[in-house]
């Protein structure tokens, strides 16, 4: 269903929480197609609004900003934490009868500066490299980006690949000053 994107653009946290209610409810849908009992999968999500950056997660799946050198992981990890339990588990993802649980969505705004990468991962990655290690990788290689996501792929298959591993890498090109006062013109 196509909205209108200007109205959207002034609401960011209620554009997030709209899309995760709907994905929330295909993910649901389809496990009932399928026959599944229970279904599910993370999310992160970033939207993007002139000078402004809103992340959104639920579940274990992470978005980090590289800034001058600087990993930092923006998201919450929706787990419960036992160092002595190997597969961490879950305490909410889509996927859910939303007549019968509610999901929160973890959401923070943030500035965008040019140059910034964003790394959206799953946990196939950060749990096969240490943060230092996904650090120095966008370091090397952050000029070239397909690169850099292969050479991140490349280090979680040398230390064994555990688990499924998606990477999207998104760097800032664009000096937002100059693209809002450009909009405020048009």
């Amino acid at each position: 269903q196509v909205e209108d994107l200007n109205t959207k653009v002034h609401q960011p946290r209620s554009f997030l929480d709209t899309t995760v209610a709907k994905m929330n409810e295909a993910v649901y849908e389809q496990g009932q197609l399928m026959g599944v009992e229970r279904i599910g999968t993370t999310v992160a999500m970033l939207y993007g609004s002139l000078d402004q950056i809103h992340v959104c997660n639920i579940g274990d799946s992470r978005i980090y900003r590289y800034h001058k050198g600087k990993l930092v992981m923006l998201t919450v990890d929706d787990i419960i934490a036992n160092p002595n339990i190997k597969n961490q588990h879950l305490t909410q993802f889509i996927g859910i009868d939303s007549e019968r649980y509610s999901l929160t969505t973890h959401i923070k705004k943030g500035t965008l500066c040019k140059g910034d990468m964003y790394l959206l991962c799953t946990d196939g990655l950060y749990n096969m490299i240490s943060e230092k290690e996904i650090c120095k990788i966008l370091m090397d290689y952050g000029k070239d980006m397909t690169s850099c996501v292969e050479a991140l792929a490349d280090k979680v298959e040398k230390n064994g690949g555990e688990d499924n591993c998606t990477v999207i890498l998104i760097r800032f090109v664009k000096d937002f000053w100059l693209s809002k006062m450009l909009h405020h013109d048009m």
